[in-house]
């Protein structure tokens, strides 16, 4: 079976710095017992034009990752928001990737993420025709798309900063839906996409049953004071694109549990 985990960063340096610190982390955690077959793992980076040249010595020091780079351009005279909004839906872009059709198995992580323990322990999860994904919140809140919802379920939420899925026309029409209807709202309603592309990701994945967001809780966690043995250690952040208050609270983690991490 041939994975792959992608991630993006675009735009401004500090996302190629958290870039680093999520490869380093999954080189040293993710990958570094003998049972990982690296072989069988890409790491895809989607990355803005400007970062090339970073992405590029990240890849020379960390060369025992199989990395592959797709550089893409971002407007450079939009406003800040129109680009932070189109960096954050290049994650559903990934079928529209030409070599997209090698893998089975996917895996998206944004770059606030660090590895912290096995990669085999996510990527060995056999999932449903469905995006798996770490719960968080609940549809009655606006950053959980209860603005989005005719009828709101009330129900719990997730993060679209991590998702599990397999290759296949389910996940791919998915993306597609949430791609369209975004782009729909910016022309008929810009306020709807205050909250970029996770409103609609839950909105489409509740409508159509395409998600499962309790298989990840025992190798996902956000937020984490002290490492517990999860897999995937996430740092959302309240706001959208302020990369460095993420970087140091990725670097505090890892000064205070290096040593647990080592083990």
């Amino acid at each position: 079976m041939q994975c792959l985990i992608y991630t993006g960063a675009f735009l401004k340096k500090e996302y190629a710095e958290m870039l680093f610190l999520l490869l380093k982390s999954y080189h040293d955690y993710g990958i570094s017992n003998n049972f990982v077959k690296t072989n069988t793992i890409t790491f895809l980076i989607i990355c803005s034009d400007d970062l090339m040249n970073d992405i590029l010595k990240i890849k020379r020091v960390l060369w025992r990752i199989n990395i592959l780079v797709w550089p893409v351009t971002i407007s450079k005279n939009a406003h800040w928001f129109l680009q932070t909004l189109e960096a954050c839906f290049y994650r559903y872009r990934i079928f529209h990737w030409e070599p997209i059709k090698k893998y089975d198995r996917i895996l998206y992580l944004d770059t606030d993420i660090l590895i912290t323990n096995s990669i085999s322990n996510i990527l060995d999860i056999n999932p449903e025709n469905k995006i798996y994904v770490l719960s968080e919140g609940n549809t009655t809140q606006w950053i959980h798309g209860s603005e989005l919802f005719d009828v709101n379920p009330k129900t719990s939420a997730f993060t679209s900063g991590i998702m599990l899925f397999n290759n296949c026309e389910d996940i791919k029409k998915l993306f597609d839906d949430i791609i369209n209807d975004a782009m729909q709202k910016i022309k008929t309603n810009i306020n709807l996409v205050r909250g970029y592309d996770q409103p609609f990701t839950i909105y489409h994945a509740h409508k159509n049953n395409l998600y499962n967001n309790e298989k990840l809780e025992d190798v996902a966690i956000n937020n984490p004071k002290k490492f517990l043995g999860h897999t995937i250690s996430h740092f959302p952040g309240p706001f959208v694109g302020k990369g460095n208050v993420k970087k140091v609270a990725m670097l505090t983690y890892l000064s205070k549990n290096s040593k647990l991490l080592s083990k």
